[in-house]
């Protein structure tokens, strides 16, 4: 069950960000043009990609986390075989998730003390922005328990 929550909210998510990047890029390259041969440049734009950014990379570090492609230090761990292995693979995800838990709490704290804050440019709530921080963890709490249940398991299929 907890595997095809995961798998849906992978998808989305992993779509969602490929469009955001698209589009940061799209947007990026317009205001690139824009400045350099019109010598024009769009506050609003240069603001709403700030706000794209942020958001692109906290899906992304959820992406990141499920595939296995956060921070660690793989040339000790892969040196390392058998039980202790094991043991080490289960703190890391346990301390991922205790590492995400905290942010999260601290993430909406923060972004619910910017709520009333409003950005200059589009007059969007601060918060909107610093929304992505508990989104993100969120997430990326959800695939460190799947890949927990995993290792407790000791199953690849769990």
């Amino acid at each position: 069950m907890l595997k095809r929550i995961s798998n849906v909210f992978y998808r989305t998510l992993y779509h969602l960000s490929a469009v955001g990047f698209g589009a940061l890029v799209a947007l990026l390259f317009i205001q690139i043009v824009t400045r350099n041969l019109l010598k024009f440049t769009s506050s609003s734009i240069d603001e709403f990609t700030k706000f794209l950014f942020v958001w692109v990379m906290y899906l992304e570090i959820s992406l990141a986390v499920r595939n296995e492609r956060h921070i660690r230090v793989d040339f000790l761990i892969d040196k390392i075989k058998g039980k202790t292995r094991h043991a080490l693979d289960i703190i890391n995800c346990l301390l991922t998730i205790v590492f995400f838990v905290v942010l999260f709490i601290f993430g909406a704290q923060y972004g619910m003390s910017t709520v009333r804050m409003i950005s200059p440019i589009l007059k969007w709530s601060m918060g909107a922005m610093y929304l992505c921080i508990p989104v993100g963890c969120f997430f990326s709490i959800l695939f460190s328990v799947e890949k927990l249940i995993k290792l407790i398991l000791n199953r690849e299929d769990a």
